[in-house]
């Protein structure tokens, strides 16, 4: 793929923060752009985390965190949660498959959560700026114009809730400066994959009110093509249709450029848009609004099964279905010789129904508002007000046949409102934290 970015930067540039951290040991490093002559050098800078509510040296902080800066992020290529684990020991963050639609199963030294089931919480929940994701189906987010991502490792319980067994993702957006800096990038690459994402901050009432708008598109076509059985192998292949029964043949798709292709499976589709206002209330206070949108269009993950058994429930499922309605078994003959190609169909042919969709359609959006109140020198208050709001509908065919094997549709929706108030200090050698939280 060949990437292009243009950038304006007319405020201070920031400092990177990347970091791989092991509990009571760690180190990082950053290199410095300086001109060929210049004779700085190489150091050991400090890395500021937050994740016991505090800011922190990540150095001291007796966590196991793998932390990345947005330059970080830019440098490794990374513009979805799905592509961090890539790069963090002992964490394993995937789309869950064809069957559970847009669900990310995340896991961390081996505890997480593989399925979508509304009555199971995420065993390494996601929280982007400070607010609780509660399923794990609609968490597969768009990197956008972040600060930094934390990843914690191990049980996180005592500040993360009980779910966070395995350990927790957070996602920790950019506070606008209003410093007029911004970019655009633009990625094009094969299957007419073209990316673009941008991002611009300015000043609405200078060092009082300013405001922040990123947006990102990524579309790709798939790379898993759907093949017209009897295109591939003949007319007639399927076999003749028993008395009384139904024409697979008949229902199969139309092809074009006489390729036998009649749908694809694994591109991508998908539109991101986020906003953020920073109030400076004072010189001890300021508010943090921030909305989110994504817009999810594209068809199922590409989905086979590389071996077809004809016993146990497949031939009961034969003897007693497949013969007399359509005269011909699911066997191995529907398994193609590439492992990027199968025979699905999304009809039902013996009703006539296209209750099966091939879609993987997702609509996502939520707000925060965040309240930061330095109350004294040694005492903070915060208050994160939220709600997210998220629906998904999918179909499947992974039986890779014309045949009605397997076939699901499912529709789920999803809404939560979260308030969490947290007082943190010190006193002395005592650094204390007391939090409310309601979902």
């Amino acid at each position: 793929m060949t990437s292009i970015r243009v950038l304006s930067r007319l405020g201070a540039a920031s400092a990177a923060i990347v970091a791989v951290m092991a509990a009571g040991s760690s180190w990082a490093q950053e290199v410095e752009a300086n001109p060929p002559d210049s004779e700085q050098s190489v150091g050991v800078d400090d890395i500021v985390v937050t994740a016991e509510f505090r800011e922190t040296n990540l150095q001291e902080t007796p966590l196991t965190i793998t932390a990345f800066s947005a330059e970080n992020l830019e440098a490794r290529g990374v513009t979805s949660s799905l592509e961090l684990s890539a790069f963090v020991p002992n964490a394993v963050i995937q789309p869950l498959g064809a069957g559970w639609g847009a669900t990310a199963a995340a896991f961390i030294r081996g505890v997480g959560l593989g399925d979508n089931i509304l009555s199971f919480e995420p065993g390494v929940p996601i929280y982007v700026d400070d607010v609780y994701n509660g399923r794990p189906q609609g968490s597969i987010f768009d990197l956008l114009d972040l600060e930094r991502v934390e990843v914690l490792r191990g049980p996180q319980g005592t500040l993360f809730g009980k779910n966070a067994i395995g350990g927790t993702v957070r996602l920790i957006s950019r506070k606008p400066l209003g410093d007029g800096s911004g970019y655009v990038e633009a990625t094009v690459g094969s299957y007419s994959r073209i990316n673009l994402r941008g991002s611009f901050d300015f000043a609405i009432v200078p060092d009082k009110v300013m405001a922040r708008i990123s947006a990102s598109t990524k579309n790709a076509d798939g790379y898993f093509r759907i093949l017209n059985y009897e295109c591939v192998n003949g007319a007639g292949s399927l076999g003749p249709v028993p008395p009384g029964g139904v024409d697979l043949g008949a229902d199969a798709g139309q092809t074009t450029n006489g390729d036998c292709v009649v749908d694809r499976l694994g591109d991508e589709g998908i539109t991101s848009v986020r906003g953020a206002l920073r109030f400076v209330l004072g010189a001890r206070a300021e508010f943090n609004l921030i909305g989110d949108f994504t817009r999810q269009r594209q068809k199922g993950p590409a989905d086979k099964y590389t071996i077809i058994n004809d016993t146990g429930l497949v031939a009961l499922w034969n003897d007693l279905f497949a013969e007399s309605t359509f005269g011909v078994r699911y066997d191995d003959r529907f398994i193609t010789d590439s492992p990027y190609t199968n025979y699905s169909t999304y009809t039902d042919p013996v009703y006539g129904r296209t209750d099966f969709p091939n879609v993987n359609d997702l609509d996502h959006w939520g707000v925060a508002g965040t309240l930061d109140y330095e109350l004294t020198d040694s005492v903070s208050l915060k208050s994160i007000t939220a709600y997210r709001k998220w629906w998904n509908e999918f179909g499947r065919d992974s039986d890779g046949s014309p045949l009605p094997a397997d076939h699901t549709y499912d529709y789920s929706r999803h809404k939560q409102w979260t308030q969490e108030l947290r007082l943190t200090g010190t006193a002395g050698a005592l650094d204390w934290t007391i939090d409310r939280f309601y979902y």
